[in-house]
């Protein structure tokens, strides 16, 4: 697990850094995003998040511009920016754009990787956080750098679904995806594509989570 931790970091240490105010402002604004600190169709507010962040609107501005081409906050013409609304369309679109991203990485490698390599082995899968890290893993297997960054930036707009899937999935239905895929890389990859399935499949459930202010 640790092998696949520092792989992650590795790779996530590529994206905006530095001490800038408009990498500051970034970080925080996906941070944030990401973990849902702002409600679903909430307005993000430029001169507000400057002050929390003792910064100038120009930076902040700057860093929403950015976020917005990766679709992780929408631009409203004359309105400002805001966190994105899901529809069902959209989230099984998304969730089937990850099987489709993870399908095609299967032909890139020559030998599937097992388990003790890939240090997936005796751990267990409690959220879904998880479920991201294991697709990005399998994305790093691949060898394909602009192949996890696609992956990544799918998870990050699935961020909210993925915390709706954990009011779907019991504990121990998201631990059988893990101990399946603990047999290896090809069995990552099947029990990865049922999830994605799965999620498919509920894509209304899940939209309808998503709605909501705040997902426990």
């Amino acid at each position: 697990m640790a092998r696949l931790a520092a792989a992650l970091e590795t790779m996530e240490n590529g994206r905006i850094s530095g001490g800038s105010p408009f990498a500051k402002a970034y970080a925080y604004l996906r941070g944030a995003l990401i973990a849902g600190r702002y409600p679903t169709g909430g307005r993000l507010k430029v001169g507000d998040i400057a002050r929390e962040l003792h910064l100038s609107p120009t930076p902040v501005r700057e860093a929403l511009a950015t976020l917005s081409g990766e679709a992780i906050v929408r631009r409203h013409r004359d309105a400002g920016y805001f966190v994105p609304r899901l529809d069902a369309q959209e989230v099984a679109d998304l969730y089937a754009m990850e099987a489709r991203c993870l399908a095609s990485r299967a032909v890139s490698r020559r030998r599937p990787l097992h388990a003790h390599e890939a240090g997936l082995a005796d751990v267990a899968m409690r959220s879904v956080d998880d479920v991201r890290a294991l697709t990005e893993w399998l994305a790093i297997c691949s060898n394909n750098r602009v192949l996890l960054a696609t992956v990544q930036l799918l998870n990050d707009r699935l961020s909210a679904a993925r915390r709706a899937e954990a009011t779907l999935w019991s504990i121990e239905e998201l631990e059988a995806v893990w101990t399946t895929s603990a047999r290896g890389e090809a069995a990552a990859l099947r029990a990865i594509r049922l999830h994605l399935q799965r999620c498919i499949h509920h894509s209304r459930e899940i939209a309808a989570l998503v709605g909501r202010d705040k997902i426990e």
